[in-house]
């Protein structure tokens, strides 16, 4: 049994952004690290002010965890323990 599904492209809703985030990539995997930084490329161009008023620089932060492909959060999970706290810090 084959299943059939129609997944749309997100990069347009990129552009209608209006809360932080943080994208994250592994050093050694360059498919999604080169791919991440175009979702992040995309959002500081073309984000919109959300409610707490932040631009297009604010709503993106990326962060490359070194020593560590596509399963960062097996391969070095302490840089990303700390990428996100540093980052929902910066929130409040």
């Amino acid at each position: 049994m084959q299943v059939s599904m129609c997944i749309r492209p997100l990069w347009e809703d990129l552009k209608h952004l209006k809360r932080p985030l943080l994208i994250v990539a592994g050093e050694k995997d360059t498919k999604f690290k080169d791919i991440s930084q175009r979702m992040c490329s995309e959002i500081t161009q073309h984000g919109e002010c959300g409610c707490d008023e932040r631009d297009g620089d604010e709503l993106c932060d990326m962060i490359v965890i070194p020593d560590a492909g596509h399963a960062v959060h097996v391969e070095n999970p302490l840089p990303l323990v700390r990428a996100v706290r540093k980052f929902l810090q910066k929130l409040h």
